[in-house]
């Protein structure tokens, strides 16, 4: 980012706090949240890790032994419960396509 490269990155950030910080420390940052209900997200994963956390195998598991910290303003907001995955990646390219031209 410093040598001005585009940089995208795909985080489970759930703590307002760290959120707050990376912001500060990215000039050009966007934040997206996806948000859907905890119970379409254990419903949608194929892993497993939803069933695990209800059964202690983590300390940590936003959604289950941690709440999400919601933000005051994302950038963007893409509701996954209530779109297709089509319909969201269409949103976010083109929010994201303009943001990185007015950036």
């Amino acid at each position: 980012n410093k040598k001005g490269i585009t940089v995208i990155v795909s985080t489970v950030s759930h703590k307002k706090a760290m959120r707050d910080y990376v912001r500060s420390q990215i000039p050009q940052f966007i934040e997206v949240y996806l948000e859907c209900p905890t119970k379409v997200c254990a419903d949608r994963d194929y892993k497993g890790l939803y069933e695990k956390a209800k059964a202690g195998e983590y300390q940590t598991f936003a959604g289950i032994t941690e709440p999400y910290e919601p933000s005051e303003n994302p950038n963007l907001v893409l509701n996954t419960s209530q779109m297709s995955i089509n319909e969201c990646s269409a949103i976010l390219f083109k929010s994201i396509t303009a943001f990185l031209g007015n950036s």
